[in-house]
């Protein structure tokens, strides 16, 4: 599965995250909300730099 660059609104290439690390990075979000208080409820984790944040923050 090839890795698709999206562009964002400021003109960065963002890269979609393959669907495993979604997956495991969103179980780990829910398991661990103490970690992710500034998160909104609705955000979702599509790219490789929202996977980034989630290991960061779990630091």
């Amino acid at each position: 599965m090839a890795l698709v660059p999206e562009q964002s609104n400021d003109g960065a290439t963002a890269v979609a995250a393959p669907p495993a690390l979604i997956e495991r990075a969103s179980e780990l979000v829910r398991a661990h909300p103490e970690c992710f208080w500034f998160r909104h409820p609705e955000a979702r984790i599509r790219h490789l730099e929202d996977i980034r944040l989630v290991v960061e923050h779990l630091r």
